[in-house]
């Protein structure tokens, strides 16, 4: 298994819209 570290931070996670954004992305690739 391999392990990926993505790294966010500033106006990517300043509003709860762009977090849920984040996390539906990373939910995405894990399931690709």
């Amino acid at each position: 298994m391999a392990l990926i570290v993505k790294k966010f931070g500033g106006s990517s996670v300043a509003t709860p819209e762009k977090i849920f954004n984040i996390v539906d992305r990373v939910l995405r690739e894990k399931q690709a």
